[in-house]
Order: structure tokens, then sequence, then C-alpha cells
């Protein structure tokens, strides 16, 4: 009972990770082509699936073009000004336009060097990532830490160290995210290789 158990197991390991991402893939695909869909359909007479996605993306493509251009940097600018002299709309719209420059534009945050750090007290240890290699004091000791929550390393807390506190690590940064995610239970084979020969 207990081989069966572990080859269904084994089955569901392999079989849910894709399911789920071709089912969030779709979903995506599905409301991104509702947006323009029905307009598409009003126009042809019939719905063609795909083809709002299509548009979607044809057209933010072109609000790109728009936007790099000098006519578009100067209507944005524009949209900056009057947004931020409306009380609610600057505190959601500074918010937001935060948040897309770091995911889609130059200023997208990277984790640089994973370490080890006090948290959240003396002798308790946590993972954490370098975010910048540049420091925040005037002595150059101060360097800023992101120390991210289980199992969901986009949330978290930014920390600032002095660089000997910090503990370098022997991994990548994809390895560090995946012990987190995990929870602990997927560790790189480098680690389980040394703990073994210790």
């Amino acid at each position: 009972m207990k081989k069966i158990l572990g080859v269904m197991f084994a089955g569901l390991g392999a079989v849910l990770p894709i399911t789920i991402t071709v089912y969030i893939l779709y979903k995506l695909f599905i409301i991104i082509d509702s947006v323009f869909a029905d307009f598409v359909t009003r126009i042809i007479g019939y719905r063609v699936l795909g083809i709002g996605f299509l548009m979607t993306v044809a057209i933010v493509f072109l609000i790109g073009l728009v936007a790099k251009a000098y006519l578009g940097q100067k209507l944005i600018k524009m949209a900056d000004r009057i947004f931020n002299k409306i009380p609610v709309a600057q505190t959601i719209y500074g918010t937001v336009r935060e948040i897309s420059n770091s995911l889609l534009l130059k200023e997208k945050i990277t984790f640089k060097r994973p370490v080890l750090v006090d948290y959240p007290k003396p002798g308790v240890q946590a993972i954490g990532f370098i975010t910048n290699e540049r420091s925040i004091s005037k002595d150059g000791t101060m360097l800023p830490v992101f120390i991210p929550t289980t199992p969901n390393p986009t949330s978290g807390f930014l920390l600032f160290y002095k660089r000997d506190e910090l503990q370098y690590l022997d991994m990548t940064v994809d390895e560090a995210i995946k012990i987190i995610i995990s929870v602990g239970v997927v560790i790189p084979d480098k680690i389980k290789k040394d703990k073994l020969e210790m």
C-alpha cells in the first residue's frame, strides 16, 4: 500500500505543477482575450478565439512605441503633473507607477547575493538577499538586505546590516529562493553533500 501511495504522490507531484501552470496561463489568456473580443465580434459577426488577445498585444505595443517617442514622454509627464495634484489619485497613481517601474522598466529589482543574517534575534538566522551593493551610510558599512517570508518570497522585510554581519552563502539566488518557497524541504545538492561529510 505504501508503494502504491508513493507512486500516486510521485504522479501528483509531476502532474500538479504542469496542470496548475497551464490553467493559470489559460485563464490569463481568456481574460486578456475578452477585453476586445466583444468589440471584434460586433464588427465581423462571429467570435474568433484569440483575436482579442492579439488586439490587446498590438495596442499595448503601439502604446509602448508612443510612450518611448518624444510626444509620448511629454504626455506621460503631463499625466504625472495632473495626477500628482489630485489628493487620492496621487497616492494610487504614485504607488502603481513605482511598482510598474520596478517590475517592467529599467528600475527592475534584482537580488545581488544570498546571505545569512541574524533575524529576528541574535543566534537565529534567516536567508536574505543583498539588493544593492551601495551602502546607505557615510562610512560605507550598511547594506540593504531583503528578508523574504516563507513560502511567499515576494513579501518580506527590508533591513540594513553591516558588511561584517553578513554571511555569504555558496549558492545562487535561485537556489536560495527554492529553499524559501519549499520551507526548507528543497536543499541544493552541494549543501546536502557537505552536511553528510561533516
